[in-house]
């Protein structure tokens, strides 16, 4: 890993709330993907009403449901990431979150100052 540095396991995830619940349905009506866990309540001090924001979004497959399931990268490392349904973890938390947490947040603060 250059500059010691580990990869993000999620690029910026883009969505607005109507383009999100598309995602939710699939063709046959159920769902094809899952949140993890209920999204983080966002301050208004930091992002006033309406205004654009970055959140790092992370995501794996879970084989015995069959949907992606989705959660934020600020709570991913923390918790790692679990099923909703079946209560499986697909992905297990960093070792070092508060490395990763201190970096995840710089980033989503840079990439909302781009917005």
């Amino acid at each position: 890993m250059a500059g010691g540095r580990e990869p993000l396991l999620a690029a910026p995830l883009f969505l607005r709330m109507d383009e999100e619940e598309l995602l939710n349905d699939d063709l046959a009506g159920e769902q094809a993907t899952a949140w993890a866990a209920d999204p983080e309540r966002i301050d208004p001090d930091d992002y006033p009403p309406s205004s654009p924001f970055a959140k790092q979004m992370t995501w794996a497959p879970c084989a015995e449901c069959g949907i992606q399931v989705h959660l934020p990268v600020s709570q991913f490392v923390y918790t790692g990431l679990v099923c909703p349904k079946c209560g499986d973890q697909l992905l297990a938390p960093p070792a070092d979150p508060e490395d990763w947490i201190g970096r995840v947040l710089r980033e989503e603060d840079e990439f909302s100052e781009q917005l």
